[in-house]
């Protein structure tokens, strides 16, 4: 029986079971080959470049927040600064991006286009800040509003479009995914898109806040000002690895964003030409100093000696003038806070007069007069002044080998070194710790602080405690002051740091510490009943004579305090001040400035003594404190020598 083959276009009759055979036989006899799926590489290096493109994403967001809150420092003060980030962000990532995705889709810029605006924002975000705050940031009155308004221009901005890029993207990879999988169309368009658009902004969210701690790196690593070319740079990586995820989109459906993206090129462009360079903000001035012109309404003028962004942030030398000829004053200033000042006007005309009445004035030079000036000038704050009482308390002579062996003291906090050139100059082995290089600097070169023979350690004081505690060679006087801003670094007010710098301190020793805020408040609450925990014999004294009566009385005083008992002081002479008018009028009425401590802390409650595990308990309570502090400062210093930084 002969069958014939079917003609061409006719059906074929085959049984399935035939025709199966028929493809298995061709499928054996075809020769082997290797390929590789094009689609299967594609979506490989998708998903890798999707995989880091999120991971350097989240570090750099965290990098724009950081830049962008030290950007406002000088204008508002750390904490408020920061103030409202945490529920800024949050509302961002887990509203206000996917109602954007929601609802736009593919019609929002690619990734490449957001980031690429975004680094030159940040790039440029430092200057910007100062030029377009100047004779506004006191108009705001709070300065978490003014802080509100400016993080809009670029933190904000880069964090919102850089992260709805981001989820559309996803969206749209896992969508991909999706249909390629055999679900029903219910779940396809309903059931997965609503999971895809809860879900994946939640996990972005949860790892924007994971790699905090690995963006905060740099600002250890390298200097201040390269912190914002460092969160530039990687958001130029965000918009490379944008363009890879461009390039290998497996999207068919025909891109509606283009014009979008490059409108953001353009304004991109647009913001490198017109947006002032970072380097006006982390440079010295040039040629030595700036001199501004405050508004028509202003009286005075202000000169800016030296200016840098440092470890603990804008570092400022600056000089004013007020309206009356002859009483200027040099200030240290780190961000929105006064680490100290001088009169030193009115020392410049005491030392003209003198050197004219010993016909010197021809032989002296201008930089001369000026050391000499610096030398003698008064401190702004008499709360400096009174540090010096420390050497006035009457100790005993045990234990002590040799009258003649210098006293040593240890000061924790330099500012501009009032007290430390004071004890330097009356022969006191003097040792420095500091945290910050630049305030060091700026105190020897600006106000005249020696050398000390005891060392100068520029590290965190908890690390020179700590590695200090088995050293036999005790302090006669510790000196602690590191209050700044309206805050304190907590880590300095707990139990464990109090032990050691007990530790530290000879049995009839002193010391001496700062406070400036608020007594009553739960903050001033902590930091007392921690100290007097530690050290239980204390005095207390101040600029003002009123007791706190309230949380909002402010006060700036010195506590000392002794291990053996109260401490006692001599009455000050002639050979304490270096003839000091001013000095010797603070130091022989101090006495009458004391406070009673049941009045300074009127109970002790054990619950709040600090410890390093709960000291977060004092940065929360002095967050008040310090919004109080930034309009202290405003009264202090006119607004535009808090604006003029720049």
């Amino acid at each position: 029986m002969v069958t014939s083959s079917p003609k061409p276009g006719s059906k074929n009759h085959a049984k399935p079971s035939q025709r199966l055979d028929q493809v298995s036989s061709q499928r054996v006899n075809r020769p082997k080959t290797f390929s590789v799926d094009p689609h299967g590489i594609r979506f490989i290096s998708w998903f890798l470049v999707i995989v880091l493109t999120v991971i350097v994403w989240s570090i750099s967001l965290n990098l724009v927040r950081l830049s962008s809150e030290a950007g406002l420092n000088p204008i508002f003060g750390s904490i408020a600064s920061s103030y409202y980030s945490s529920q800024a962000i949050t509302v961002i990532d887990l509203i206000i991006v996917p109602v954007l995705v929601n609802l736009f889709g593919s019609q929002l810029p690619d990734l490449w286009s957001t980031a690429l605006l975004g680094s030159i924002l940040v790039w440029r975000c430092p200057d910007s800040y100062g030029r377009l705050m100047i004779g506004q940031s006191s108009k705001l009155g709070d300065p978490r509003l003014g802080s509100i308004l400016f993080q809009s221009l670029a933190h904000w901005p880069t964090r919102i479009l850089t992260s709805a890029s981001t989820l559309a993207c996803l969206n749209e990879f896992f969508k991909i995914q999706t249909d390629a999988q055999p679900f029903s169309l219910a779940k396809k368009t309903f059931i997965l898109p609503s999971v895809r658009l809860a879900i994946l902004p939640l996990i972005l969210s949860a790892l924007s806040h994971l790699v905090l701690p690995i963006a905060q790196k740099p600002f250890d690593l390298v200097g201040p000002c390269e912190v914002f070319k460092v969160t530039s740079a990687a958001l130029f990586l965000v918009s490379g690895l944008g363009v890879a995820l461009w390039i290998l989109s497996l999207s068919s459906k025909p891109r509606k964003n283009g014009l979008a993206s490059w409108l953001l090129v353009v304004l991109s462009i647009l913001a490198w030409l017109f947006l002032p360079p970072i380097k006006s903000f982390c440079q010295e001035p040039p040629k030595g100093s700036i001199n501004f012109r405050p508004g028509p309404n202003s009286t005075g003028s202000y000169k800016l000696l030296a200016r840098r962004s440092s470890l603990t942030g804008l570092i400022l030398v600056g000089e004013l003038q007020p309206a009356g000829e002859g009483s200027e004053l040099r200030f240290l200033r780190c961000d929105h806070s006064l680490l100290g000042g001088i009169w030193i006007g009115p020392a410049r005309r005491a030392v003209r007069a003198r050197l004219a009445k010993d016909h010197l004035s021809s032989l002296t030079s201008g930089e001369e007069l000026e050391i000499q000036a610096t030398r003698e000038a008064e401190s702004i704050y008499s709360t400096f002044n009174l540090q010096e009482a420390i050497r006035l308390s009457i100790r005993s002579q045990e234990g002590k080998i040799d009258p003649n062996i210098r006293d040593r003291a240890l000061v924790i906090g330099l500012g501009i070194g009032t007290s430390t050139r004071s004890l330097i100059r009356h022969g006191v082995e003097v040792t420095i710790v500091e945290i910050d290089p630049l305030v060091y600097n700026y105190a020897q070169k600006f106000f005249e602080l020696p050398t000390p023979d005891g060392g100068v350690f520029l590290e965190d004081a908890r690390q020179y405690l700590q590695r200090e505690t088995q050293n036999s060679n005790l302090f006669d006087y510790i000196i602690h002051d590191v209050f700044t801003g309206g805050s304190v670094p907590a880590s300095l007010f707990t139990t464990e740091c109090w032990r050691d710098v007990r530790a530290r301190l000879k049995e009839d020793g002193v010391l001496a510490v700062n406070f400036a805020g608020k007594p009553l408040t739960e903050a001033g609450a902590l930091v007392l009943t921690t100290l007097f925990d530690v050290f239980p014999h204390c005095r207390a004294f101040a600029e003002k004579t009123e007791d706190p009566t309230t949380e909002n009385d402010f006060q700036n005083m010195v506590i000392f305090c002794s291990p053996r008992g109260p401490p006692n002081f001599r009455a000050p002479n002639e050979s304490d001040v270096f003839g000091s008018v001013h000095r010797f009028k603070i130091l022989q009425e101090f006495g009458q400035l004391e406070f009673k401590l049941n009045r300074l802390l009127p109970s002790r409650n054990s619950s709040n003594i600090l410890k390093d595990r709960n000291s977060v308990r004092l940065e929360r309570a002095q967050i008040q404190s310090s919004l109080h502090h930034w309009a202290v400062m405003r009264q202090v210093l006119p607004d535009y020598v808090w604006e003029l930084y720049y």
